[in-house]
């Protein structure tokens, strides 16, 4: 108790040194380090919705691909029934493969668009 009479002057001091050394720990080395992990988390979570989102978009792009295809493929199944008639089964195989054409060029520009919005580089 006598320690405590004579040095409580200094023991005040060191307390309040130490509060204060905590203070500028906390201030320039955690929270910065919290801050960065935090942007860290928010980049590596940006990154995979676009990841995610440019999966689904190039995934809604092929659906539509094959539901195109399977319309193309029925049309270009009629072009069986013009075997009398040579000149109209060219002109309906033709017709056929201008629609896969266009198709398969409206899935190639669906799908630069898709990497156009979504990509992270």
């Amino acid at each position: 108790m006598n320690f405590l009479k004579q040095n409580w002057f200094k023991l005040g001091i060191l307390a309040i040194g130490i509060v204060i050394t905590y203070s500028f720990y906390q201030v320039f080395i955690i929270q910065p380090r919290a801050e960065r992990e935090e942007e860290k988390t928010a980049e590596e979570t940006l990154r995979s919705e676009a990841k995610g989102n440019l999966e689904r978009c190039i995934a809604d792009a092929k659906d539509v691909l094959r539901t195109k295809k399977a319309i193309d493929d029925e049309f270009c199944a009629k072009c069986d029934g013009y075997v009398d008639n040579y000149t109209l089964q060219n002109q309906c195989l033709d017709g056929c493969l201008e629609l896969s054409t266009k198709s398969l060029n409206e899935y190639k520009e669906t799908e630069r668009t898709c990497f156009q919005r979504f990509s992270t580089n």
